[in-house]
């Protein structure tokens, strides 16, 4: 999800992109309840956490605090959530997998990989984003399968989440179709009109879009469907201007300072994906 505006930023400090602001425990109220509390008891809640991390230099929102949402929301266990999150957004921490990184480069056969595959800026018309994103989904179906491949699900998430964002003109209409592969939504981001920007009214339709796809396809026996209608209900009403906003008014508040941890100890923990273990799990979409 990096753009043109992003490169501006890294020139100025490659340093900032692995600096977060002081975490908070959110971990008091599970994201699991917190549709059983009452209005009044979840706006109680919320207002005891003052503290809520600062935004880092790119934003988490999309990649990060919303698969693990959505992961807990379906049913899927902690850790399991944890490690989608994580893989989900993989491909935007590092230089190798992200569009910026490839931004400019020599290797155009990997660049073209990066940008039309992982992060779906394919150029395609409104036929082929639906071909991609159906592509995606029996990918993902099938990544699901081995329990014990799940960077695979979380790499492939990140290219569903990107179908979305990565396209302009209305969602699922004639005119709707992706960025191309060339300049991404450069464009866009430099003239305010972001698409990876999750509060943005022009932006709503497709990300609530993305996340009911992500959580049909995630859902278990144990599935809180209440709890998934009650945060799109909140993401609609939320009349907000800042990503920052949307953690405040949601239940990625609840997730947030969490997924931040979470991502912290993976990366400490974790062996890093290889490139052919990228390829072999972005193969995976047949379109």
């Amino acid at each position: 999800m990096r753009t043109l505006i992003n490169i501006v930023l890294v020139c100025v400090s490659s340093n900032f992109s692995s600096v977060f602001a002081k975490d908070i425990d959110t971990t008091k109220v599970p994201i699991q309840d917190v549709y059983r509390l009452t209005s009044q008891e979840r706006t109680k809640e919320l207002r005891k956490m003052k503290d809520i991390p600062l935004k880092p230099l790119w934003d988490l929102t999309g990649h990060l605090d919303t698969p693990y949402a959505i992961a807990l929301f379906a049913g899927r266990g902690e850790k399991e959530a944890q490690l989608i999150s994580y893989y989900s957004e993989y491909p935007d921490e590092f230089k190798e997998f992200s569009a910026t990184g490839q931004f400019i480069t020599h290797n155009f056969k990997w660049r073209k990989l990066i940008y039309t595959k992982l992060h779906t800026l394919h150029g395609g018309k409104h036929k082929a984003v639906n071909k991609r994103r159906n592509a995606i989904r029996n990918a993902i179906k099938e990544s699901l399968n081995n329990p014990n491949e799940i960077w695979k699900t979380g790499i492939l998430i990140h290219a569903l989440g990107d179908s979305y964002a990565h396209t302009k003109g209305k969602y699922n209409s004639p005119d709707e179709r992706a960025f191309n592969k060339y300049t991404g939504h450069g464009i866009e981001s430099i003239f305010l009109t972001d698409p990876d920007e999750i509060f943005k009214k022009e932006n709503e339709e497709k990300y609530i879009a993305f996340i009911t796809d992500l959580f049909n396809l995630l859902k278990t026996k144990n599935k809180d469907q209440a709890g998934f209608n009650s945060f799109v209900n909140d993401f609609r009403s939320a009349n907000c201007n800042s990503n920052e906003c949307i953690l405040n008014k949601t239940t990625l508040n609840f997730v947030h300072g969490k997924a931040l941890n979470s991502q912290k100890t993976l990366n400490a923990t974790l062996t890093p994906l290889t490139k052919a273990q990228v390829v072999e799990a972005l193969n995976m979409i047949k379109d």
